[in-house]
Protein backbone atom coordinates (compact mmCIF):
# COMPACT_ATOMS: atom_id res chain seq x y z
CA UNK A 1 0.00 0.00 0.00
CA UNK A 2 0.98 3.35 -1.39
CA UNK A 3 1.24 5.62 1.95
CA UNK A 4 2.30 9.65 1.23
CA UNK A 5 2.67 11.72 4.69
CA UNK A 6 2.49 15.24 4.59
CA UNK A 7 3.53 17.10 7.83
CA UNK A 8 5.48 19.76 8.87
CA UNK A 9 6.22 18.32 11.91
CA UNK A 10 7.60 19.23 15.38
CA UNK A 11 8.77 16.35 17.41
CA UNK A 12 5.65 15.16 18.39
CA UNK A 13 4.76 14.75 14.61
CA UNK A 14 8.55 12.97 13.94
CA UNK A 15 7.30 10.46 17.09
CA UNK A 16 4.05 9.40 15.02
CA UNK A 17 5.72 9.58 11.66
CA UNK A 18 8.42 7.20 12.85
CA UNK A 19 5.69 4.30 14.10
CA UNK A 20 4.12 4.60 10.65
CA UNK A 21 7.49 4.13 8.66
CA UNK A 22 8.47 1.30 11.13
CA UNK A 23 5.09 -0.43 9.81
CA UNK A 24 5.61 0.94 6.02
CA UNK A 25 9.34 1.77 5.29
CA UNK A 26 8.03 3.00 1.85
CA UNK A 27 6.12 5.71 2.82
CA UNK A 28 6.50 8.84 1.63
CA UNK A 29 7.05 12.04 3.93
CA UNK A 30 6.16 15.11 2.55
CA UNK A 31 7.39 18.33 3.82
CA UNK A 32 6.51 21.84 2.91
CA UNK A 33 8.72 24.35 3.58
CA UNK A 34 8.11 28.29 3.12
CA UNK A 35 9.90 30.32 0.59
CA UNK A 36 8.41 33.72 1.57
CA UNK A 37 10.30 36.36 3.68
CA UNK A 38 8.49 37.18 6.84
CA UNK A 39 7.49 40.89 6.92
CA UNK A 40 6.68 42.79 10.10
CA UNK A 41 3.19 45.66 10.63
CA UNK A 42 5.52 47.83 12.53
CA UNK A 43 2.57 50.36 12.62
CA UNK A 44 0.98 48.30 15.20
CA UNK A 45 3.15 47.72 17.92
CA UNK A 46 -0.04 45.61 20.00
CA UNK A 47 0.11 43.46 17.22
CA UNK A 48 3.99 42.75 16.83
CA UNK A 49 4.65 42.49 20.72
CA UNK A 50 1.60 39.82 20.80
CA UNK A 51 3.18 37.80 18.13
CA UNK A 52 6.86 37.99 19.90
CA UNK A 53 5.20 36.73 22.80
CA UNK A 54 3.46 33.84 20.84
CA UNK A 55 6.62 32.79 19.11
CA UNK A 56 8.68 32.66 22.20
CA UNK A 57 5.78 30.71 23.67
CA UNK A 58 5.69 28.44 20.62
CA UNK A 59 10.01 27.86 20.82
CA UNK A 60 9.59 27.15 24.55
CA UNK A 61 6.67 24.64 23.67
CA UNK A 62 8.83 22.54 20.74
CA UNK A 63 11.43 22.62 23.25
CA UNK A 64 9.96 20.97 25.98
CA UNK A 65 8.32 18.48 23.24
CA UNK A 66 12.05 17.83 21.92
CA UNK A 67 12.73 16.60 25.80
CA UNK A 68 9.87 14.75 26.42
CA UNK A 69 10.06 12.63 22.67
CA UNK A 70 14.06 12.38 22.45
CA UNK A 71 15.41 13.11 25.83
CA UNK A 72 18.71 11.94 24.24
CA UNK A 73 18.84 14.15 21.64
CA UNK A 74 19.02 10.73 19.24
CA UNK A 75 16.15 12.26 15.90
CA UNK A 76 15.46 9.70 13.75
CA UNK A 77 16.05 9.89 10.34
CA UNK A 78 13.66 10.20 7.64
CA UNK A 79 14.75 8.63 4.69
CA UNK A 80 11.77 9.22 1.98
CA UNK A 81 11.79 12.62 2.65
CA UNK A 82 10.23 15.02 -0.08
CA UNK A 83 10.59 18.97 0.61
CA UNK A 84 8.27 20.80 -1.51
CA UNK A 85 7.62 24.85 -1.34
CA UNK A 86 4.22 25.56 1.00
CA UNK A 87 3.80 27.96 -2.30
CA UNK A 88 2.87 25.43 -4.92
CA UNK A 89 1.26 22.28 -2.35
CA UNK A 90 -2.15 23.49 -3.54
CA UNK A 91 -1.48 24.67 -7.21
CA UNK A 92 -1.10 22.38 -10.48
CA UNK A 93 2.54 21.94 -9.71
CA UNK A 94 2.21 20.08 -6.00
CA UNK A 95 -1.29 18.02 -7.48
CA UNK A 96 1.04 16.76 -9.93
CA UNK A 97 3.52 15.73 -7.31
CA UNK A 98 1.27 13.91 -5.55
CA UNK A 99 -0.06 12.31 -8.48
CA UNK A 100 2.97 11.19 -9.44
CA UNK A 101 3.78 9.28 -6.01
CA UNK A 102 0.34 7.61 -6.65
CA UNK A 103 -0.75 7.48 -3.10
CA UNK A 104 -3.48 4.67 -1.78
CA UNK A 105 -3.60 6.81 1.48
CA UNK A 106 -2.63 10.74 2.05
CA UNK A 107 -1.48 11.66 5.87
CA UNK A 108 -1.42 14.72 7.09
CA UNK A 109 -0.03 15.65 10.66
CA UNK A 110 0.60 19.23 11.22
CA UNK A 111 0.02 19.86 7.49
CA UNK A 112 -1.81 23.39 5.33
CA UNK A 113 -5.01 22.76 4.01
CA UNK A 114 -5.59 20.72 1.51
CA UNK A 115 -7.21 21.56 -1.83
CA UNK A 116 -10.45 19.52 -3.17
CA UNK A 117 -8.49 18.08 -5.98
CA UNK A 118 -5.32 16.98 -3.81
CA UNK A 119 -7.81 15.31 -1.11
CA UNK A 120 -9.01 13.70 -4.16
CA UNK A 121 -5.67 12.11 -5.78
CA UNK A 122 -5.57 9.04 -2.87
CA UNK A 123 -6.75 5.93 -4.26
CA UNK A 124 -8.75 4.86 -0.90
CA UNK A 125 -8.51 7.93 1.27
CA UNK A 126 -7.17 11.09 2.53
CA UNK A 127 -7.22 11.58 6.49
CA UNK A 128 -5.79 13.80 8.94
CA UNK A 129 -4.31 12.93 12.44
CA UNK A 130 -5.39 15.80 14.51
CA UNK A 131 -4.52 16.67 18.20
CA UNK A 132 -7.99 17.45 19.46
CA UNK A 133 -11.15 15.65 20.11
CA UNK A 134 -13.37 16.87 17.08
CA UNK A 135 -16.20 18.50 16.84
CA UNK A 136 -15.71 19.86 20.24
CA UNK A 137 -12.20 21.13 19.97
CA UNK A 138 -11.21 21.94 15.85
CA UNK A 139 -8.18 23.89 14.94
CA UNK A 140 -5.52 24.72 16.88
CA UNK A 141 -4.42 24.09 20.60
CA UNK A 142 -7.02 21.67 20.81
CA UNK A 143 -5.10 20.35 23.60
CA UNK A 144 -4.68 23.32 25.71
CA UNK A 145 -8.52 24.32 25.58
CA UNK A 146 -9.64 20.92 27.36
CA UNK A 147 -7.42 21.59 30.05
CA UNK A 148 -8.40 25.30 30.32
CA UNK A 149 -11.69 24.53 29.98
CA UNK A 150 -11.20 21.30 32.63
CA UNK A 151 -13.56 19.87 29.96
CA UNK A 152 -11.59 16.77 30.62
CA UNK A 153 -14.09 14.11 29.33
CA UNK A 154 -13.08 15.91 25.50
CA UNK A 155 -9.23 15.88 26.13
CA UNK A 156 -7.86 13.73 23.58
CA UNK A 157 -6.85 13.31 19.98
CA UNK A 158 -8.47 11.82 16.12
CA UNK A 159 -7.98 10.74 12.81
CA UNK A 160 -10.56 11.25 10.52
CA UNK A 161 -11.04 11.72 7.26
CA UNK A 162 -10.12 15.34 5.24
CA UNK A 163 -12.95 16.99 3.95
CA UNK A 164 -12.86 20.77 2.54
CA UNK A 165 -13.90 21.94 6.16
CA UNK A 166 -11.60 21.99 8.96
CA UNK A 167 -11.51 18.77 11.04
CA UNK A 168 -14.87 18.06 9.85
CA UNK A 169 -14.42 14.91 8.05
CA UNK A 170 -16.15 11.31 9.62
CA UNK A 171 -14.22 10.17 12.62
CA UNK A 172 -12.29 7.09 12.01
CA UNK A 173 -10.81 6.86 15.67
CA UNK A 174 -10.73 8.71 18.90
CA UNK A 175 -7.80 8.07 21.49
CA UNK A 176 -8.18 9.12 25.45
CA UNK A 177 -5.05 9.74 27.15
CA UNK A 178 -4.34 8.10 30.57
CA UNK A 179 -4.44 10.99 32.61
CA UNK A 180 -2.54 11.65 36.47
CA UNK A 181 -3.74 14.21 39.09
CA UNK A 182 -0.03 16.94 38.02
CA UNK A 183 -0.28 15.92 34.44
CA UNK A 184 -0.42 19.08 32.21
CA UNK A 185 -0.18 19.94 28.98
CA UNK A 186 3.06 18.61 27.97
CA UNK A 187 2.27 14.96 29.63
CA UNK A 188 -1.04 15.16 27.89
CA UNK A 189 0.96 15.62 24.27
CA UNK A 190 2.81 12.75 24.83
CA UNK A 191 0.25 10.29 25.98
CA UNK A 192 -2.01 11.76 22.86
CA UNK A 193 0.63 11.26 20.66
CA UNK A 194 1.34 7.66 21.67
CA UNK A 195 -2.16 6.53 21.61
CA UNK A 196 -2.74 8.65 18.36
CA UNK A 197 0.41 6.62 16.60
CA UNK A 198 -0.93 3.61 17.65
CA UNK A 199 -4.16 4.21 16.40
CA UNK A 200 -3.02 5.41 13.13
CA UNK A 201 -1.00 1.53 12.49
CA UNK A 202 -4.36 0.44 13.35
CA UNK A 203 -5.93 2.50 10.70
CA UNK A 204 -3.37 1.47 8.05
CA UNK A 205 -3.70 -2.11 8.46
CA UNK A 206 -7.35 -2.22 8.49
CA UNK A 207 -7.14 -0.47 5.40
CA UNK A 208 -4.78 -2.65 4.00
CA UNK A 209 -7.16 -5.60 4.55
CA UNK A 210 -10.28 -3.60 3.57
CA UNK A 211 -8.39 -2.70 0.05
CA UNK A 212 -11.45 0.11 0.33
CA UNK A 213 -12.17 3.30 1.53
CA UNK A 214 -13.24 2.97 6.02
CA UNK A 215 -16.41 4.56 6.43
CA UNK A 216 -15.91 6.07 9.59
CA UNK A 217 -18.46 7.93 12.39
CA UNK A 218 -19.86 11.24 11.08
CA UNK A 219 -19.35 14.31 12.71
CA UNK A 220 -23.11 15.41 13.49
CA UNK A 221 -22.28 18.47 15.54
CA UNK A 222 -20.97 21.79 14.28
CA UNK A 223 -18.57 22.09 17.49
CA UNK A 224 -15.99 24.99 17.70
CA UNK A 225 -12.89 26.21 15.19
CA UNK A 226 -9.68 27.43 17.98
CA UNK A 227 -7.58 29.63 15.94
CA UNK A 228 -4.05 30.44 16.56
CA UNK A 229 -5.10 33.76 18.04
CA UNK A 230 -7.14 32.50 20.58
CA UNK A 231 -4.31 31.22 22.60
CA UNK A 232 -2.86 34.53 24.04
CA UNK A 233 -0.55 34.65 27.17
CA UNK A 234 -2.72 35.54 29.50
CA UNK A 235 -4.82 32.15 29.08
CA UNK A 236 -1.87 30.50 29.38
CA UNK A 237 -0.77 32.20 32.55
CA UNK A 238 -4.15 32.06 33.56
CA UNK A 239 -3.96 27.92 33.26
CA UNK A 240 -0.63 27.56 34.49
CA UNK A 241 -1.77 29.80 37.95
CA UNK A 242 -4.53 27.54 38.20
CA UNK A 243 -2.79 24.37 38.23
CA UNK A 244 0.03 25.33 40.39
CA UNK A 245 -1.98 25.84 43.18
CA UNK A 246 -4.09 22.45 42.16
CA UNK A 247 -7.42 24.29 40.75
CA UNK A 248 -6.65 22.88 37.38
CA UNK A 249 -5.81 19.10 38.23
CA UNK A 250 -7.27 16.00 35.86
CA UNK A 251 -9.05 13.30 37.45
CA UNK A 252 -7.20 9.84 37.12
CA UNK A 253 -8.38 8.09 34.22
CA UNK A 254 -7.06 5.00 32.07
CA UNK A 255 -6.05 5.83 28.24
CA UNK A 256 -7.92 3.80 25.64
CA UNK A 257 -8.29 4.15 21.34
CA UNK A 258 -11.82 3.84 20.57
CA UNK A 259 -12.20 2.84 16.74
CA UNK A 260 -15.03 3.76 14.42
CA UNK A 261 -13.19 1.94 10.91
CA UNK A 262 -16.50 -0.29 9.90
CA UNK A 263 -20.16 0.44 10.61
CA UNK A 264 -20.31 -2.23 13.61
CA UNK A 265 -17.89 -0.31 15.36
Amino acid sequence: MNIVIISDFTSRELFIVEKIIAEYPSAVVVQPVSGLQKTENKSNKKHSLKQFINRITWKIHRLLWDRKFYPDKNFPEIKNNLFIPFSILNRPEGIRIFSDLAPDVIITCRAPLLCKDLIQIPEIAAVNIHFGLSPNYRGNDTLFWPLYYKDYSHLGGCIHHITPGIDTGNILAEVYPPLGAYDGEIAVDYNTTVLLAEAAVQYLKATERAGTRLPGKPQKEKGRNFNLSDRSFGKSLSYLMKRSVGLSLPPKRQGKIVTHFMPSD
